[in-house]
């Protein structure tokens, strides 16, 4: 059953665990043991397989520190594709535009 976002809800979280769960088995960790172990080792932030697994069912939205973890595991434009692409999802439910600023 698919969760309806919250009145002012940015990101559908839903969406963004979804993409974190493809992101990690393309990252070839099937086993989320040892996907947790890597965030741990890689960015020193610990975080437990049953939350990363509540963050994948978009049951729990990431916490800043398990965002940063995330970011800091997955390529910057691959984990830039996964956050966008939940904003957008979000801004069509909830009727607001999002615009993007490049640099000249």
């Amino acid at each position: 059953m698919k969760k309806k976002l919250k009145q002012g809800q940015l990101v559908d979280w839903n969406v963004f665990g979804r993409k974190i769960k493809k992101a990690r088995k393309v990252a070839g960790y099937t086993n989320m043991s040892d996907f947790a172990q890597s965030l741990y080792e890689i960015t020193h932030i610990s975080l437990s397989e049953r939350t990363l697994y509540k963050i994948e069912r978009g049951e729990v939205c990431p916490t800043v520190e398990a965002l940063i973890a995330f970011m800091i595991i997955f390529p910057r434009e691959e984990f830039g594709d996964l956050l966008a692409s939940s904003l957008i999802n979000a801004a069509k439910e909830n009727e607001f535009t999002l615009v993007s600023l490049k640099k000249k």
